[in-house]
């Protein structure tokens, strides 16, 4: 019995020491224009305090943005992300960053800023997933072939989990490894969310990030929040 304990023991501050080594979960998102800004959202063992972005056209980088630090408990434990957002960035040009903190900062990752308002000569293609309830293996499928697809963005309709649980959120963010990291991330509200913290807090969107709208080159994007009558008052659809 004693090794036993001591194995979960060891097993528990492995697990630990792996969290705090680095930043997880990274994915991007926009809060305002998609052409000039982006939001880094990661998470991290919740005694790393401080949200750091370092980024570039290069991998040398040679800016850095700070940003805030969100904390709620599930599971028993608290929870932190880390929300950083770039601004003043050039249109439809690939920057290099780097996240976390002094010490535990992550991978190099890019990721490429949308085309102008008044660029119709671009060409880019988008994806658009939802209902994955659970469907993690084929979810991970999903991802690795929308980045080897080259897509500029991801739209998601709602439904990531069956109840909004953190667990399963979390088992959500495995199955998208780092692909999110590379390639915008932009979810609508759906019933299965339950307007939980679960999906508020671990996504940075415009607005009350319920209803908003964006432009991604000349075409405008509108995501949706609706309720029915037949659903009780937690529930909302996205589209």
């Amino acid at each position: 019995m004693r090794r036993v304990l001591w194995a979960a023991v060891l097993v528990t501050l492995i697990s630990g020491f792996v969290l705090a080594q680095g930043p997880r979960f990274i994915h991007l998102s926009w809060q305002h224009d998609p052409a000039t800004t982006i939001t880094i959202m990661w998470r991290t063992d919740p005694s790393i305090t401080e949200s750091v972005v370092e980024y570039g056209l290069t991998s040398d980088y040679g800016k850095t943005a700070t940003g805030t630090r969100i904390s709620y408990t599930a599971i028993r434990q608290e929870i932190v992300w880390h929300v950083v957002e770039l601004t003043d960035l050039a249109p439809n040009t690939t920057y290099h960053y780097r996240c976390g903190a002094p010490g535990y900062w992550s991978a190099d990752y890019s990721f490429t800023t949308a085309p102008a308002l008044d660029d119709t000569s671009t060409q880019f293609s988008f994806a658009v997933i939802g209902d994955t309830q659970g469907g993690y293996a084929v979810l991970k499928q999903i991802f690795s072939i929308l980045k080897d697809k080259g897509v500029r963005f991801i739209l998601m309709t709602g439904d990531f989990t069956e109840g909004a649980g953190q667990m399963e959120f979390d088992m959500w963010f495995e199955a998208a490894g780092d692909v999110l990291a590379y390639i915008p991330f932009m979810p609508c509200h759906g019933n299965h969310e339950m307007l939980r913290n679960t999906y508020f807090d671990q996504f940075a969107l415009p607005g009350n990030e319920k209803w908003f709208s964006y432009d991604y080159g000349p075409i405008h994007f509108v995501h949706f929040f609706l309720k029915t009558r037949n659903t009780h008052s937690s529930n909302g659809a996205g589209f």
